[in-house]
This record gives structure tokens, sequence and C-alpha cells, in this order.
């Protein structure tokens, strides 16, 4: 039986298999031209760490993967990481770090083009 339920998780995961869940209340996402994403995250302290160190592991242009509440992975290239900027609210410390990737779109198959690729089949 499939479920109608999405998680509160969004996690992100670098080409090997190494992955970094956050809860969704702490993400944001902002969609720019070109297929440019800024994924805003709000996070405490003890995550700062973490999450600087999981980001600035990848190279400009590397492969990455997001997926929001296990609806299915959305396939980018990381395109950088902003500098963190400390905030407060309510007397609570946080952290909002920006991270830019690059969504990689699957092209759109021309009009007429069924996405056959064989030649002389008899179906065109």
């Amino acid at each position: 039986m499939v479920s109608n339920n999405i998680d509160n998780i969004v996690t992100f995961k670098k080409e090997l298999g190494r992955q970094l869940e956050l809860d969704q209340k702490n993400v944001g996402l902002k969609t720019g031209e070109n297929n440019i994403l800024t994924v805003n995250l709000r996070v405490l302290e003890k995550q700062k760490d973490e999450i600087l160190d999981y980001f600035q592991r990848f190279q400009l242009g590397e492969p990455i993967s997001f997926d929001i509440g296990n609806t299915g992975d959305i396939k980018c290239y990381f395109k950088g990481i902003s500098p963190v900027i400390e905030r407060e609210d309510h007397g609570t410390k946080y952290y909002s770090i920006a991270v830019t990737l690059q969504e990689i779109k699957k092209p759109i198959p021309d009009e007429g083009d069924e996405g056959h690729s064989c030649s002389n089949c008899g179906l065109h």
C-alpha cells in the first residue's frame, strides 16, 4: 500500500552516499533563472559545524541531490555556499546559511519525437 504522507525531513545526498538530513521547518527553497535553486537553512549552533563541513566538501559543479519529505530525488549541481550569518530570535541564537544549486533538467523531446531512438523499425 502506498503512503501519501510526506516526511518532515529534507535529505541532501552526495553522489558517493554521504547524506545530511535536516528538519523541513529549517529549510526554505527559492527558485531563480536558469534552474538555479537557493536552499536557505536556519540552524542552531550545535548543527552549524556539521552542515558547514558537509557542504564545504563539495567542489563547484559536483553532482548533489536532495529529497523533500521522501518525494523523490531532485538532481542538481553544487554551485556554492554563502557566508554564515549569525542572528537572534527571541533570545535564541541561530545561523543562516544559503546553498546554491543548479537543477539538472531533462531535455524536452522535440515535437513529433516520441522518444524513439531506433531506425527503420516501421513505427515511424
